[in-house]
């Protein structure tokens, strides 16, 4: 693959420079965090000038491949700039719950996971309450209410995170993509595709189009059975039992005490015991390294977010989401990295045989 021309441009959209003849470019893509880049060119190459901080560097021919310098590092032969993904401008602001008479209490929502991401970004990105905060260049995509309903509070915890909590609990993606012809960095959901065996136009990968796959799964941590404490104190707290999918037993079940704080009601303590149980979560992780030269293209069959099938070797195969993609640039040319995690519970994920199915 060419290296691409990336252009460099200020907050307000104005043309800075273009670095077309650098030494290496990495780009890493996250589906719930903030992701990074790196650009290492020499001091005297064209464009060089035009690298500051909170400069935004995108790809020409893919501007939502942007990323935001936030850090330049410079001796006599060579300038290296790196920072967040366009959307780790999330990381600038943390949740500011509502005011009232000084008294800060908290940013609750309730709606569809999307709608839930959207408030927030609302809130302490496009239109905070206090106008200091906000970020001109920001605007919300429509909200189309996708996602699980779900309720939602935070308080004082970075942008960034909340994001990210809210995509692992939900399997749920986010970005801010540029948007050169309106000038706006645009918020928006990635719900991902389904591409299974079973859908509409599936995306199976086998070993030949693999450089390389490791599996892991692990449980040594988990938790899957959890008693939540809300309200009250010793034998008048509030209790309740919450399950990471089935109600578990035997030898399966693996038990955890959820501090809950004083949350008083039942509908309350599960939402928020089933989000805490995310962080005791059954560990599953599929990586890959996908040749160039495989018959699916990455932006075009598939992306980040989407749903796919890995053929493994014995022939069995696994349904996982892509959650990250990295790629770069060097002397040794071109690679690419995907990796995958556990899909959402509202998707049918398991290993299974694919029998006849036809690899394409």
């Amino acid at each position: 693959m060419e290296r691409p021309d990336l252009y460099v441009i200020d907050e307000s959209f104005g043309f800075c420079g273009v670095l077309d003849k650098y030494e290496s470019l990495a780009w890493d893509r996250s589906l719930y965090e903030c992701g990074s880049f790196q650009v290492e060119l020499q001091t005297n190459r064209p464009g060089a000038d035009a690298v500051a901080v909170n400069r935004v560097v995108y790809d020409f021919n893919r501007p939502h491949m942007a990323g935001v310098i936030k850090r330049i590092e410079q001796d006599d032969e060579r300038i290296i700039v790196s920072g967040p993904m366009l959307k780790g401008i999330a990381k600038q602001r943390i949740v500011v719950p509502p005011d009232a008479d000084g008294a800060y209490g908290w940013d609750r929502i309730s709606g569809a996971a999307e709608t839930v991401y959207k408030h927030y970004a609302a809130k302490h990105l496009a239109a905070p309450d206090d106008s200091n905060r906000a970020l001109a260049q920001v605007v919300i995509a429509p909200d189309r209410n996708r996602g699980i309903e779900l309720p939602w509070q935070n308080r004082f915890d970075v942008l960034a995170d909340v994001f990210k909590q809210i995509g692992e609990f939900t399997g749920m993606g986010w970005d801010i993509r540029l948007d050169l012809a309106n000038k706006h960095w645009v918020f928006d959901v990635v719900p991902g595709v389904d591409r299974t065996v079973g859908s509409e136009e599936p995306i199976i990968i086998d070993r030949a189009s693999l450089a390389g796959v490791q599996y892991a799964i692990g449980i040594e941590n988990w938790v899957n059975a959890g008693y939540a404490g809300g309200a009250g104190e010793d034998e008048k707290r509030l209790i309740y039992t919450v399950f990471d999918g089935d109600i578990r037993q035997g030898l399966d079940r693996q038990e955890g005490f959820l501090d809950c704080g004083s949350l008083a009601t039942v509908d309350d303590l599960i939402y928020e015991g089933k989000h805490q149980l995310k962080d005791f979560a059954r560990e599953e992780s599929l990586d890959a390294k996908h040749l160039e030269n495989s018959i699916y293209r990455y932006g075009e069959d598939y992306d980040l977010g989407d749903l796919i099938t890995i053929l493994m070797k014995d022939g069995r195969a696994s349904n996982t989401r892509i959650t990250g993609i990295k790629e770069s640039y060097d002397s040794n040319g071109y690679s690419f990295d995907m990796e995958t995690g556990t899909p959402s519970k509202d998707i049918k994920s398991e290993l299974y045989r694919i029998g006849k199915q036809v690899i394409r």
